[in-house]
C-alpha cells in the first residue's frame, strides 16, 4: 500500500467523537496554558534541569529517560507542551471511548477538564518532565481501556501499567479511579450485570497486580544495575508493610479529599463554592437515579455500588497505604479530575431520567465555569511565576554585580552561599487550590540555585562547595564578620572561594 492509501484507511477508522474531543483538548489547551508554552518561567526545580537525562531510577522512575527522551533532554517549553497537549488529547479520547461518550458538548467538556485541571498546570511548572508524566497518564488509561475491550487484554494492560508506573508512580491512582468511576457509571446508568462486572474486577485485579510486579522487578534490576539505592524522597525508600499505618492513612485520605475541594475555610472563593454545589448535586442526582431505577431492590448491586463511592477518597490518595512518609500535592491528584467528570456524565447517561430541564443546564452550565475557572488558575500561576522569576532574576544580576566588584573575585572558582532569602523557601502557591511548582517569592533558596542561574544567565561558572566545607564554614568565625545581604560586606573572598550571605 501506497502511504496515501494507508492515511485513508487510517481516516476512515477515526471516529467524528475522537476528532471533536482531541481538538478541544489542543484548544482548550492553548487558551489555557499557551503562555506558559511560549514563555521560559522557570521555578527552583528547572534551573537544575535545562538539560536533564531525567534518569530518577533512584525515585522509582526507571522509565522516565525513555518518556522524557521524546522530546530530547531539554527543558523546552513549547515542545514539550504540545506532545503533552498530544498525549492528553489521546487520553481525552481513551476517557470517552471507555465511557461510550456521545453527545458533542460532552466530548467538548470532557477535554477541557481534562487539560485544565489544576494538576496540568502544576505539572507544567515542571515542564522539563511534562511530558513524561503525561505519558505515564496515558500509559494508565490505555492499559484500563484494552483490559475492558479486548479478551484477555490484562496480558497488553500489564506492560503498559509497569511503564506508566516507571514514568511517575503517582498516576496509578489515576488508574483505581478510573476503575472506580467506570464500575459506578456502569452500576447507575447501564444494565450491566453484577457477574459481569466482578468478572472486569479480575481483569483489572490481574492487570494491576502482574504490572506492579513487572515494575517493581524492573526497578529493581535497574538499581541493581548502577549500584544505587532508593531515595528517601516522599518515603520511596519505606514503602511496604513497614510502613503500612492503615487508621492514620485512612484519616488523611478524608482530609486531603476534603481540603482538595474546598481549601482552608478562612479562604474560600469561586472554586470552593464551585466545588461544594457540584458534589452535592452529585450525590442528588445520584440518589434520584437509584431511586427511579429501584437500585436499592438489587442488594448485591446496590452493595457494590456503595462500595466503589466510599472507596473513592482512599483510591485517590492510596500511596498513604504504602509510605507513612508521603506528602500528597498538587501533582499527585490527576485522578480527582475523573469526580467532575463524573458529574459530566449525568448530562450524557443520565438525561432521560430528570423531567426538568434544569438538571441538564445545571450540569452543562456548572462545569463550563469550572472549566473556566480553571484557566483563570492557571493564568494567574503563569502570571505569579513570571512576576517570581522577574524578582528571582533582578536579584541575581546584584549579586552578579556585587561579585565582579568584590577584589580578586576574578581568581575564584569556587562559590558558598550561606543562608537563604526570606520568602525562597516555599513550594506552593495557594490559591486555593494548593498549586505546587509555583510560589511568588524567589525561586532561589538552596546553593545549587545561585550556582545554576549565574551560570546560565551571567556565564559565571562556579564549582560548589560540599556540605562538609558548608558546614564549617556556618561554624567558623566568618559569620559573625559577614553582613547579610544586601548591606555591604555580605560577599567575601577567602583563598579561591567566594562566600555569599543571603539569610541567617
Amino acid at each position: 500500500m501506497t502511504p496515501q492509501q494507508i492515511f485513508l484507511s487510517i481516516r476512515k477508522k477515526i471516529k467524528h467523537e475522537w476528532i471533536v474531543c482531541f481538538l478541544s483538548v489542543i484548544m482548550i489547551g492553548l487558551i489555557t496554558h499557551m503562555y506558559k508554552l511560549t514563555n521560559t518561567l522557570p521555578n527552583w526545580d528547572s534551573l537544575n534541569n535545562a538539560y536533564s537525562d531525567q534518569n530518577t531510577i533512584h525515585l522509582g522512575r526507571c522509565f522516565l529517560t525513555i518518556a522524557c527522551g521524546l522530546s530530547s533532554f531539554y527543558d523546552l517549553p513549547w515542545l514539550n507542551g504540545i506532545l503533552s497537549l498530544c498525549y492528553l488529547g489521546i487520553t481525552a479520547v481513551l476517557l470517552c471511548e471507555i465511557f461510550n461518550i456521545k453527545k458533542t458538548a460532552v466530548l467538548i467538556l470532557t477535554g477541557g477538564l481534562l487539560v485544565s485541571f489544576p494538576t496540568v498546570t502544576s505539572t507544567f511548572a515542571y515542564m522539563y518532565t511534562a511530558d513524561g508524566y503525561f505519558l505515564a497518564m496515558l500509559c494508565m488509561t490505555l492499559a484500563i481501556f484494552i483490559t475492558l475491550h479486548y479478551n484477555k487484554g490484562w496480558l497488553g494492560g500489564l506492560f503498559l501499567l509497569a511503564f506508566g508506573y516507571g514514568c511517575y508512580q503517582a498516576y496509578i491512582t489515576w488508574a483505581l479511579l478510573l476503575i472506580l468511576v467506570w464500575s459506578i457509571a456502569q452500576l447507575l446508568f447501564t444494565d450491566m450485570s453484577s457477574r459481569v462486572l466482578l468478572y472486569k474486577w479480575k481483569n483489572f485485579a490481574l492487570c494491576g497486580i502482574l504490572g506492579t510486579i513487572l515494575y517493581w522487578t524492573c526497578n529493581k534490576i535497574l538499581l541493581t544495575l548502577q549500584g544505587i539505592t532508593l531515595a528517601s524522597y516522599q518515603g520511596i525508600d519505606e514503602a511496604g508493610v513497614s510502613s503500612f499505618h492503615p487508621f492514620a492513612a485512612i484519616w488523611q485520605c478524608l482530609i486531603d479529599f476534603a481540603y482538595f475541594f474546598i481549601g482552608p475555610l478562612a479562604r474560600m472563593n469561586l472554586y470552593s463554592y464551585l466545588n461544594i454545589v457540584i458534589l452535592c448535586l452529585i450525590i442528588v442526582f445520584s440518589v434520584i437515579v437509584i431511586l427511579k431505577k429501584r437500585l436499592y431492590m438489587k442488594p448485591l448491586r446496590f452493595l457494590l455500588l456503595i462500595l466503589s463511592a466510599c472507596i473513592l477518597p482512599f483510591a485517590a490518595f492510596a500511596i498513604y497505604f504504602i509510605s507513612s512518609s508521603t506528602n500528597y500535592h498538587m501533582l499527585m491528584m490527576m485522578s480527582l479530575c475523573l469526580i467532575y467528570f463524573f458529574f459530566l456524565l449525568f448530562y450524557d447517561k443520565a438525561a432521560d431520567m430528570f423531567s426538568s430541564p434544569l438538571s441538564h443546564w445545571l450540569v452543562l452550565i456548572l462545569t463550563s465555569l469550572t472549566i473556566y475557572n480553571f484557566i483563570l488558575i492557571a493564568n494567574i500561576c503563569y502570571h505569579t511565576m513570571q512576576r517570581s522569576y522577574d524578582k528571582s532574576y533582578a536579584i541575581l544580576l546584584r549579586v552578579a554585580d556585587r561579585i565582579e566588584q568584590t577584589d580578586e573575585a576574578s581568581e575564584c572558582h569556587r562559590l558558598a552561599v550561606l543562608g537563604r532569602l526570606p520568602d525562597s523557601s516555599a513550594v506552593s502557591f495557594n490559591l486555593p487550590p494548593d498549586m505546587t511548582g509555583i510560589i511568588d517569592g524567589y525561586i532561589m533558596s538552596t546553593p545549587v540555585h545561585y550556582q545554576a542561574m549565574l551560570s546560565q544567565y551571567c556565564g559565571m561558572d562556579y564549582e560548589l562547595i560540599d556540605e562538609r566545607e558548608q558546614k564549617l564554614l556556618m561554624d567558623s568565625s566568618l559569620m559573625d564578620t559577614l553582613t547579610i545581604w544586601p548591606q555591604a560586606g555580605c560577599i567575601a573572598v577567602i583563598d579561591d572561594m567566594i562566600v555569599i550571605r543571603m539569610g541567617e
